[in-house]
């Protein structure tokens, strides 16, 4: 999903099931803040008129679609 604004275009970002194999992080941490399963993030991106990503906001227990 894409959202053109002013700043930007904002995009909900999610790991392809395909890749959700695993932990990314330390899994000797605490879970939603030193390690999550792939499955369960996303992010909310703002991308630059140039292309760059300018923002991104994690969202841990992301529901993916």
């Amino acid at each position: 999903m894409t959202i053109e604004s002013e700043e930007g275009t904002w995009v909900l970002s999610e790991v392809p099931r395909e890749l959700g194999g695993g932990v990314l992080g330390d899994s000797r941490g605490d879970y939603g803040v030193d390690f999550i399963h792939p499955y369960e993030y996303g992010e909310l991106l703002l991308v630059g008129r140039n292309g760059d990503i300018d923002r991104a906001y994690p969202m841990t227990a992301f529901p993916h679609s």
